[in-house]
């Protein structure tokens, strides 16, 4: 016996295979062969065998007595890890469309479309069941986005290099997620429902595209952390959506089709027409939310956003000159506080002085118990038309029907009323505890006070938090639906709200 022959071939060492699969397109029920006011039916999930044996070359749902692996795909996403070390055998089976007495036809020619990926390394497409990307606010046409902090680990998700500085992140021009948002209907399928979990069908399918949104780096919000922020446009009033973040496998190369996809968040854009989002303000540079607004008066959004931040701005002047007359640099037997010192008042002043010059609107159509009616018994100014108006998009009213009495609920910002003219809306009122944060945190010689919460002032100007997550209250740096983790690690954030009159009277 030769030593050849005694001694045994070697085998390939077994390598760890991550297989990812998505349906990019699949069949949908024709709209003409089904009832109105019925949910047309999806089709159902395609499905893949895989098989890592030469006895099995053919793998698939007619396989009898052979070794072979199913990935039951799931809303268009699948994965599978195994080891190989040999040849990789992948069948993907289309099951039979469903035919019932109202449907017969299916859209789509080829009907199914997917793209399926084999490597050794990092998976080729992902998905995440978890919520990464949050609302910050809604207009009539637009809504603002925002993901979670941008640090280490983040890097969980999917995120950018964990190694970057917050200073290094804000400097990113190519940046590490895009959104997609698909308006939805109950019972009319939108083109990937079913397939939502699969990046390559929200990524050619979705309405609207990346390219429709101003994006941007910002530290607003919870620890004041990098965070990257969608400005969602050209969207239709008073409509559900769904918004998916994602992010590219390679962010540096447009043409790679690989990538995540998040969990989608919901999200409904406003009716009435004059609410619009203002953010990233110079000195108020926490606020970003639908303020009240006249597009007819304030055609372009910077022009609002300035007019807000200006008032806030001179307003805050009026305060350091008072903030000057207290001893901040006295030694701790003469200071007004062991605890407070000059520079906590003034952060919790500025706080507070921009949740209450701008107010956080909502339609006036809103039945949310937590909202209070603004300018109520007053009328939207069009300055096109020009003339009076019920609300936006409704005729100018005739000069009898205008109302004399405009009493009522007022702007604490009377400049609202006589400067943007937006008529009847609701306010999220600013959180009560605002208030207790100023009084905290500054002199009882500046003569800051809370009303009492259960009066009728108090019940008019503030608003309680809600433990969900959900804004019943305005404040600064505020995104919907936060999880508890999220809140627990920055409960210093929580800022208070005085009662206006307070502050007119220190002006």
């Amino acid at each position: 016996m030769t030593d050849d022959e005694a001694t045994p071939s070697k085998l390939p060492e077994p390598k760890r295979v991550r297989l990812t699969f998505n349906t990019c397109k699949q069949p949908l029920a024709n709209k003409t062969d089904y009832p109105d006011g019925w949910k047309a039916p999806l089709a159902p999930q395609l499905i893949v065998y895989v098989s890592n044996t030469t006895e099995n070359q053919s793998p698939g749902p007619n396989v009898q007595g052979k070794a072979q692996m199913k990935v039951e795909i799931d809303h268009g996403w699948g994965e599978l890890e195994f080891d190989a070390s040999s040849d990789i055998f992948i069948g993907v089976s289309a099951p039979d469309l469903p035919d019932s007495e109202v449907l017969t036809t299916w859209q789509h020619d080829p009907p199914w479309n997917y793209e399926l990926a084999v490597t050794t390394g990092q998976p080729y497409h992902g998905f995440v069941n978890d919520q990464f990307l949050y609302l910050v606010d809604t207009d009539d046409t637009a809504a603002l986005m925002i993901t979670g902090n941008l640090t280490s680990e983040s890097a969980l998700y999917g995120g950018v290099n964990e190694t970057l500085s917050g200073e290094e992140l804000m400097k990113i021009t190519k940046f590490p997620y895009t959104m997609y948002a698909q308006r939805t209907n109950p019972l009319n399928p939108m083109p990937f429902e079913g397939i939502e979990k699969s990046y390559c069908a929200v990524r050619q399918l979705a309405q609207s595209k990346p390219g429709q949104a101003d994006i941007s780096m910002t530290t607003r919000g919870l620890g004041n952390f990098p965070k990257q922020q969608f400005h969602l446009k050209e969207l239709k009033g008073s409509s559900e959506y769904l918004g998916f973040l994602t992010r590219p496998r390679n962010v540096s190369d447009s043409s790679d089709t690989g990538g995540t996809v998040w969990a989608p968040t919901a999200f409904h854009t406003k009716a009435d027409g004059n609410c619009k989002i203002i953010y990233n303000l110079p000195f108020c540079a926490e606020v970003a939310y639908a303020v009240p607004a006249n597009p007819t008066v304030f055609s372009d959004t910077r022009d609002l956003t300035d007019f807000y931040d200006d008032i806030a701005e001179r307003w805050w002047k009026n305060f350091t000159y008072s903030l000057q007359q207290v001893q901040c640099n006295a030694s701790s037997s003469a200071a007004y506080s062991l605890v407070r010192n000059c520079d906590s008042c003034a952060a919790s002043y500025k706080n507070w002085l921009c949740a209450v010059t701008i107010p956080r609107c909502m339609d006036y159509s809103s039945k949310l118990s937590y909202l209070a009616p603004r300018s109520e018994n007053r009328l939207f100014w069009n300055a096109t038309a020009p003339g009076w108006q019920e609300r936006p998009y409704t005729p100018v009213v005739e000069k009898d029907d205008i109302p004399m009495n405009v009493t009522g609920p007022r702007n604490r910002n009377s400049l609202v009323d006589e400067v943007v003219m937006p008529g009847r809306y609701k306010e999220v009122k600013p959180c009560k505890d605002l208030c207790w944060s100023l009084v905290q945190d500054c002199p009882s010689s500046m003569g800051f006070g809370c009303p009492e919460m259960g009066s009728e002032g108090g019940q008019e100007s503030y608003g309680e938090r809600d433990p969900s997550g959900d804004v019943t209250c305005s404040y600064l740096g505020a995104v919907y639906f936060l999880n508890d983790a999220w809140r627990k690690g920055v409960g210093v954030w929580w800022w208070g709200l005085l009662l206006a009159a307070v502050l007119w009277e220190l002006v």
